[in-house]
């Protein structure tokens, strides 16, 4: 029988933007005069830019080719596409 990695206990049971909007609601609470901006999540209401969405494109068809494929990114994003 396979063991379950103990570190699974240790993930938090909420989604990460939930958890960001907890805290951001917390801290405003504990201070209501604090000029906060936040940065954590930002704004779905437009469209992504185009050339982001080109970026994103190129880079999905390149990883469909063996020539293309780089496995998973480092945490913070690929630099490519960050720029």
């Amino acid at each position: 029988m396979v063991k379950r990695n103990p570190n699974f206990g240790k993930l938090a049971s909420s989604y990460l933007f939930v958890e960001i909007r907890n805290r951001k609601e917390a801290f405003m609470a504990a201070n209501p005069d604090a000029k906060l901006i936040a940065l954590g999540i930002g704004d779905t209401t437009e469209p992504l830019p185009a050339v982001i969405v080109e970026a994103v494109k190129a880079k999905a068809d390149a990883m469909g080719t063996r020539e293309g494929y780089q496995g998973y990114p480092e945490p913070y994003g690929e630099d490519d596409i960050r720029k």
